[in-house]
């Protein structure tokens, strides 16, 4: 959570909604699209800005920041 709390901007820009769930001793980071598909999964802490890389390559992003 420091992680993504560290940048609200760039999370805010890329209209990402963080969802924390209790109860599983395991972490997990789940990325799904605007389409409801997972687009990452990964069992261990991510660098924000390889996470931003996933996001920016996709489709839908792409055409956001044309406009």
């Amino acid at each position: 959570m420091k992680v993504l709390n560290s940048d609200s901007k760039g999370i805010k820009v890329r209209d990402i909604i963080i969802r924390e769930h209790f109860g599983s001793p395991a972490f997990k980071i789940t990325l799904t699209g605007k389409d409801g598909m997972i687009k990452l999964s990964s069992k261990s802490v991510l660098k924000l800005q390889n996470l931003y890389d996933v996001i920016d390559a996709m489709p839908m992003r792409k055409a956001e920041m044309l406009r």
